[in-house]
């Protein structure tokens, strides 16, 4: 496993075993599940920028 995805495992633990203590409304939970995937997305969309940058400039 990759780094993020042992960070996203980790994090993803949390929020289930906090879930199941009732620490955290429905709706909390769902705004983290949202805030959790756009932040992987704007992840997901920088990392291939810099990795088409890297490429052009090996050119």
């Amino acid at each position: 496993m990759s780094e993020l995805e042992n960070r996203k495992a980790a994090r993803e633990a949390r929020v289930t075993a906090a879930s199941r203590t009732d620490r955290h409304s429905t709706a909390e939970l769902a705004e983290s599940a949202m805030r959790r995937y756009f932040a992987e997305e704007a992840y997901r969309e920088r990392d291939d920028r810099e990795r088409h940058a890297r490429e052009h400039q090996d050119v």
